[in-house]
C-alpha cells in the first residue's frame, strides 16, 4: 500500500484587526506628567487644619477645575526660592514648615481660566524659630459645640518633623523641616473610626502658647491666671442642661444674673446662688485646664515662645488675587509677619 498523503488543516479563520477592521494597530498610551520639584515639595507638607478629612488632601493637591473640566494645578514654584532666601536673611533661624487650613475661596468669571465655583486654596506657614529650637509638639482639637479644646502630643497623630525630605537643596539642609504624617490611615481604617474619632482629624490645629497674652495674671492677684471667658452648665424650667458662655468683657454678674434668671423663667431666690456658683466653677475649672496647659511648656523660654513669627505663603496663580489672602494663620499661631 503506498503511503497516506499528509492533509494541511486550513488555518482558523481570524477577525480583521487594524486597518482591514478600521481601526488603528497602536495601543493607546496613557501620558504620565513627571511632578516638578517644586510640585513634590509642596505636596509633601502635611496639610493640617479644619475639615481635613479622608480624600480632603488628595482632591485639594489636584487644583481647581477649569473651563474646559480640566484641572489646573496649584503653583508653588515660589516655594523652594523662598526658603532659600529666608535662610539667607535669617542665618540664626531655622524653620518648619506646616501646611495650613485650606481656605474657600469663591473663583468667579473674573478669576478665568477656572470654572466657577468654590474652591480650598491651601496655604504653606513657615514657622521662624531661633537655631536649636523646635515648635512645640502639639496640636489641639476643638470641641465647638462644647467651646473646649483638648491638647495632644503630635505623636499621639502620626505627626513629626522630617528634616530631610527628598527634595531638600544644600541650601536648605539642617535649616528647613517641614510638617508629616508618617502612617497614613488606611480608608478601611478610617471608614472604621467613629463620629468622634474623626472631628479629632477635622478639626486639628498646631498648637502654641503667647505668653504675654496667654499666661496673664489678675491686676489685683499675680499668683492667679486671667481667665476672660469661660462656658458653665446650669439648667431652665424644664430642668434641661443649658450651655452658655460668661465673658468678663461683656458681663457683669449683676446683671448677667437676673437676665439669665428671666430668660430661662426661674426662681431668684432658688437659683440666683447656685447659677453664681456654677459660673464661678467654671471659671476654676478654665483657670486649672490653662495652668496643665503652661505645664506643658516648661522646657521653653517665655520670650522664645513670644518671637515666634510666621510668614504665610499662597499660591502664585493668577486666579489668587490679593483679595483672597489673610495673615491668619491659626488661633494659636496668630497672625503671620508676612503674606506671599
Amino acid at each position: 500500500m503506498g503511503k497516506k498523503e499528509k492533509v494541511s488543516k486550513a488555518a482558523p479563520k481570524r477577525k480583521a484587526v487594524g486597518a482591514k477592521a478600521g481601526r488603528p494597530l497602536t495601543k493607546k498610551k496613557h501620558r504620565v506628567t513627571k511632578p516638578t520639584e517644586a510640585e513634590r515639595a509642596w505636596k509633601s507638607v502635611f496639610i493640617l487644619g479644619e475639615k481635613i478629612h479622608q480624600g480632603a488632601i488628595e482632591n485639594i493637591h489636584k487644583g481647581v477645575e477649569d473651563a474646559n473640566g480640566g484641572r489646573i494645578p496649584f503653583d508653588f514654584g515660589h516655594f523652594i526660592p523662598l526658603l532659600e532666601a529666608l535662610c539667607s536673611e535669617h542665618p540664626d533661624k531655622q524653620f518648619f514648615v506646616f501646611g495650613g487650613s485650606p481656605e474657600l475661596q469663591e473663583l468667579t468669571e473674573e478669576n478665568l481660566p477656572t470654572k466657577n465655583g468654590v474652591y480650598p486654596i491651601p496655604t504653606l506657614s513657615v514657622i521662624s524659630v531661633p537655631k536649636g529650637i523646635v515648635p512645640p509638639p502639639f496640636v489641639a482639637i476643638r470641641h465647638f459645640q462644647h467651646g473646649t479644646q483638648e491638647i495632644k502630643s503630635m505623636a499621639d497623630f502620626n505627626l513629626d518633623w522630617n528634616h530631610t525630605p527628598s527634595w531638600m537643596t544644600q541650601t536648605l539642609q539642617g535649616r528647613v523641616s517641614i510638617l508629616q504624617c508618617t502612617s497614613r490611615m488606611t480608608r478601611a481604617a478610617f471608614k472604621a473610626q467613629s463620629q468622634e474619632d474623626l472631628f479629632k482629624y477635622e478639626y486639628m490645629s498646631l498648637f502654641t502658647m503667647r505668653p504675654s497674652v496667654d499666661w496673664e495674671t489678675e491686676e489685683k492677684d499675680d499668683t492667679k491666671l486671667s481667665i476672660r471667658r469661660a462656658m458653665f452648665t446650669y439648667v431652665d424650667a424644664d430642668g434641661d442642661e443649658v450651655d452658655e458662655e460668661f465673658h468678663r468683657d461683656d458681663h457683669r454678674m449683676k446683671t448677667f444674673v437676673p437676665d439669665y434668671l428671666e430668660r430661662f423663667e426661674l426662681d431668684e431666690a432658688e437659683h440666683a446662688e447656685p447659677l453664681k456658683a456654677a459660673i464661678k466653677s467654671a471659671f476654676a475649672n478654665a483657670r486649672a485646664v490653662k495652668q496643665s496647659q503652661i505645664d506643658l511648656f516648661d522646657g521653653y523660654d517665655a520670650d522664645v515662645l513670644d518671637g515666634f513669627e510666621v510668614v504665610k505663603i499662597y499660591p502664585q496663580n493668577d486666579f489668587v488675587r490679593a483679595e483672597h489672602k489673610s495673615d491668619r494663620v491659626n488661633e494659636y499661631y496668630g497672625t503671620a509677619v508676612r503674606v506671599i
